[in-house]
């Protein structure tokens, strides 16, 4: 009999759902199926404000292995947290992970309310031996807009400057994009004259 593994993570999607931050907190891994624990904050409304009936985010969501297994969506709840700070959810996908799995991609956004909206999709791996919840390598699904925010970005440019700074050469290497801003590492050398 299989116990049950939780695989803790804090992957963010911050543009997924508009004026809202979208948090995958966790995977929850059963015998019945695989469960995609996540948070968004502010909350969502918890009443349709213009049917009154109670307000349920739909969700496209599907998963793959490396063995080449796909997960469907089954099922899906959620709801207000306690404090209320944020909506707490759980997306349901069956089947169960199959033995011998290590690595599981996981895809999912809301359902675009009308068919011009393009939404963007939060992706992510799940490397099941590591337990950890990274951003994947592989590009999105075609049609598809990646959603989410790197910790670090570099972006190679190799620029030279003669004379900046007389008699010497200024380098840039690299460009560097974090959440605190941009950041453009340099070193200065004497230029030498032919």
């Amino acid at each position: 009999m299989r116990v049950e593994q939780h695989i803790p993570g804090y992957y963010e999607c911050p543009h997924t759902i508009p004026g809202h931050l979208l948090y995958v907190t966790g995977l929850l891994l059963t015998e019945q199926s695989i469960q995609v624990e996540y948070t968004i904050t502010p909350p969502l409304p918890e009443v349709d404000l213009e049917s009154g009936r109670e307000a349920m985010l739909e969700w496209e969501c599907s998963a793959e292995d490396d063995v080449s297994n796909v997960f469907a969506l089954a099922d899906h709840a959620q709801r207000l947290s306690e404090n209320g700070e944020r909506t707490e959810g759980v997306l349901a996908l069956t089947p169960p992970l199959a033995p011998g799995a290590r690595m599981l991609r996981v895809f999912l956004a809301p359902l675009p309310e009308s068919e011009h909206e393009r939404e963007l999709l939060c992706d992510f791996e799940v490397h099941l031996v590591l337990r950890e919840i990274r951003p994947t390598a592989d590009q999105p699904p075609e049609g598809w807009h990646r959603d989410v925010r790197s910790p670090e970005r570099r972006i190679p440019v190799g620029v030279e400057c003669l004379d900046v700074i007389p008699g010497h050469v200024l380098r840039i290497e690299e460009v560097q994009l974090d959440e605190q801003g941009i950041h453009i590492p340099f070193t200065v050398a004497h230029r030498s004259r032919p």
